[in-house]
């Protein structure tokens, strides 16, 4: 930052930087040092600083299950938890960014799928014994097995909903 200018008029010059593409390394690094000075509303500018958008204690995300979902043939795919729209996967827009409408389907896809079993995952993977000689205990193999079945049943219930 030159010792001309403000803050504020250094986080406009930066915000130039990147819209026009051409921002360095250096300048998201002397970004990031300005943080504190970005307005709380100015969601390009603090994404680019690397603050976070919620704080770690949040509440949490929408509980699973998750379903994809869109008006037609010819739309995006939503993603839908808990009765409400909590997601949006663009698709064939006129932006060079934007996927494919079939590759937004499927991302759209992937995500649901992957949230609605990683919750059933960990279950399995934190009944799993430590080290391979726990296998040997019948404790330790039944535990496995048991968070096994559950995962395999709760995938199976989300298949036949979705």
């Amino acid at each position: 930052m030159t010792e001309r200018q403000t803050p504020k008029e250094r986080l406009e010059y930066l915000r130039g930087e990147i819209e026009a593409e051409r921002i360095s390394y250096e300048e998201i690094a002397e970004l990031q040092s300005l943080a504190e000075y970005i307005d709380e509303g100015d969601v390009l500018l603090l994404e680019w600083a690397g603050v976070p958008e919620f704080e770690e204690e949040s509440a949490g995300h929408t509980p699973t299950p998750w379903k994809a979902r869109g008006a037609g043939p010819q739309s995006a795919r939503d993603i839908w938890g808990s009765g409400k729209n909590i997601a949006h996967v663009l698709a064939g827009g006129e932006r060079p960014i934007d996927p494919a409408l079939d590759e937004a389907f499927a991302n759209a896809a992937y995500i649901v799928k992957a949230c609605n079993e990683y919750e059933g995952l960990v279950d399995v993977l934190s009944a799993a014994p430590d080290m391979p000689s726990d296998f040997d205990s019948e404790d330790g193999r039944e535990a496995f097995a048991d968070a096994y079945r559950r995962w395999c049943a709760r995938r199976d219930a989300l298949t036949e909903e979705n």
